[in-house]
């Protein structure tokens, strides 16, 4: 079955595959796709901090050991948060 994807799709999929690796560049991100990742999910990554899932260093978050467990359900949470936060935004 085919389908059409989604607007900022390779966003998503880049996102999705730093959390895998155990980071996010938001530099990189907003470069490659115009989408400040940071500023759009700072709600979820203090979350995410307090509850000792990754540290916000800069440029970067890194995922800590319990991060890395949880980085496939927390991939997908953060895609759903920005896929409803960027289209309120438009």
């Amino acid at each position: 079955m085919m389908f059409v994807p989604g607007e900022n799709w390779r966003l998503y999929k880049d996102l999705g595959e730093e959390l895998e690796l155990g980071f996010v560049d938001f530099d990189y991100l907003k470069r490659r796709h115009g989408v400040d990742v940071a500023k759009e999910g700072s709600e979820v990554f203090a979350q995410w901090q307090e509850a000792g899932l990754l540290e916000l260093n800069g440029r970067f978050v890194d995922l800590t050991l319990a991060g890395r467990f949880w980085a496939v359900t927390m991939s997908q949470l953060l895609t759903n948060y920005l896929q409803k936060k960027l289209k309120n935004n438009s």
